[in-house]
């Protein structure tokens, strides 16, 4: 529910140590162009190879043809203002112990339409008056006794809600044993590009994907992510700028891009993944876009890595567990970077911070 989950908080670092807002795209992208460039593609999640000494892995592209590129058009979008506020110190009747303030808490919306049943699946929401599909994924007994992270997932240009599980590797599994959710919705927008035309849609999308997930199964709302690749990735930035009233953090795979956060007191933390000056389709180069988005966020005071993995158009392989990590590094309203003294030796050795 709204605020922090003690249930899940207390077991975040255990279970890994065990285991515009207007956001402006590169205008030089030919959108006539051939939507397939150049990209790499991923598998189902056992494709995904362990994380390598500091090179990413390029996935084989027979493997699944239908992830391939897609840069962006420019979005329309809507603005949503931060009004968090802080959390006091919460007294402690029964041992007269004052526990720490909690920081901002996120300002989560409710819902506009009856919640479905959220279960392991395919599930239907209504937005708009139109049904909304998303897959989801969950481990209903560790769901049904802590409040976990929610994660969405935002596929490419011809991708399906399946890929969340070549993306995300064997950090899916992190997210549901935490009692999380992982939600990879199915695009309805036109044009050659999913999310990027007539975006604010899925905005509202994951508004009530938010407001029904904290009413039941449960999420912790300071653990709220995104998580996409190429017009996912593009979009999961976007998403980080009109909704930093509740999103902590993303992962962008070759994505990015500029905007502002509408005078928002809080700031989406980002870990920033591209494979250098060949991630380029159709003459939009996604360091250039990754570099604008990098630079977005720490003017406004946001806390970020920039991951380098040299493979080109493509997800790198075995990096889902770090990226699981870096979220549950920086929860909602975090302030202070917890990587101040060095990243941890999970992260991959191409990844530096600012």
């Amino acid at each position: 529910m709204q605020g922090s989950c003690p249930r899940s908080s207390r077991c975040l670092a255990l279970l890994l140590v065990l285991g515009a807002a207007c956001y402006t795209s590169r205008d030089d992208f030919d959108p006539a162009a051939d939507s397939n460039g150049t990209a790499g593609s991923i598998g189902a999640a056992d494709s995904i190879e362990p994380a390598d000494s500091g090179q990413g892995t390029t996935p084989d592209p027979t493997a699944d043809p239908s992830t391939t590129a897609d840069p962006s058009t420019t979005a329309n979008l809507d603005s949503a203002a931060d009004s968090s506020t802080t959390l006091p110190p919460e007294d402690d009747s029964t041992s007269g112990a004052v526990d720490e303030p909690m920081g901002p808490v996120p300002d989560l919306p409710t819902p506009r339409a009856p919640c479905p049943v959220i279960t392991e699946g395919m599930v239907t929401f209504t937005v708009d008056g139109v049904n909304r599909e998303v897959r989801v994924w969950m481990e209903p007994a560790a769901s049904a006794a802590m409040d976990g992270p929610l994660v969405f997932y935002w596929y490419g240009t011809n991708g399906q809600p399946s890929q969340a599980q070549g993306a995300l590797g064997n950090g899916l599994s992190l997210i549901t044993d935490l009692g999380g959710l992982v939600i990879a919705p199915v695009h309805i927008n036109g044009g050659p590009f999913p999310w990027l035309e007539q975006s604010e849609a899925d905005h509202r999308l994951v508004d009530e994907v938010v407001a029904c997930a904290d009413q039941a199964p449960g999420i912790d709302a300071r653990q709220i992510h995104g998580l996409g690749f190429s017009a996912g990735g593009l979009f999961t930035s976007e998403l980080s700028l009109v909704r930093p009233s509740y999103l902590a953090s993303v992962a962008t795979y070759s994505g990015g891009g500029s905007g502002d956060l509408g005078g928002s007191r809080t700031v989406p933390s980002a870990m920033i993944l591209h494979g250098g000056p060949s991630d380029e389709v159709n003459g939009f180069n996604f360091l250039d876009s990754s570099a604008d988005y990098q630079q977005t966020l720490e003017e406004a005071g946001g806390l970020t890595i920039m991951c380098n993995h040299g493979s080109g158009h493509t997800i790198p392989g075995g990096v889902g567990p770090a990226i699981v990590q870096f979220w549950l590094d920086h929860p909602f309203g975090i302030e202070a970077s917890p990587y101040a003294g060095g990243l941890p030796p999970a992260l991959p050795g191409y990844c530096t911070a600012p």
